[in-house]
């Protein structure tokens, strides 16, 4: 099951997500629902989730701040949502490798696809995965069971 984060500070946006997308259609949850970057965060950090549904602009921590912070701690797809169809929104997320860019309103259709082409990712990384570790989902780094600390070291360089 893909595990999906929806962070948004528009109580009313971020409900009508939540409640109206068809997750089943797409082999996803939502796993938790934040107001705030730095709820999204701590949120992200608990749950690990697969795919973070953003808004590019929030009070506080911005949408593309929370996608910069949690990239190098998590393999994901971010969608932004945006009120702006600025282009330089576009090119910063862009430059952060997110999966898509939608402006609000949202379209159902819009959301629709940029989920299916998330969950199509995870599932090519998953297999990957997979396929690398002998049918077993493979963890990113391998420590040496004698020596644990030293090996980290060794690897982390």
């Amino acid at each position: 099951m893909i595990k999906v984060l929806v962070i948004d500070d528009e109580p009313m946006q971020r409900q009508g997500i939540v409640q109206m997308t068809p997750w089943g259609d797409f082999g996803a949850e939502v796993i938790g629902a934040a107001g705030s970057g730095m709820e999204g965060i701590l949120l992200a950090r608990e749950h690990r989730p697969d795919v973070f549904i953003v808004d590019i602009k929030m009070p506080g921590l911005s949408g593309l701040d929370v996608i910069a912070r949690l990239r190098a701690e998590m393999d994901a797809e971010y969608i932004i949502l945006s009120g702006y169809g600025e282009f330089e929104f576009a090119q910063q997320a862009i430059a952060l490798g997110v999966c898509a860019y939608l402006l609000k309103p949202l379209d159902d259709d819009e959301l629709a696809s940029a989920m299916s082409l998330a969950a199509e990712h995870i599932e090519e990384r998953r297999s990957m995965h997979e396929t690398a570790a002998g049918g077993e989902p493979q963890t990113m780094l391998q420590l040496p069971a004698e020596e644990p600390i030293r090996g980290y070291l060794l690897h982390a360089i």
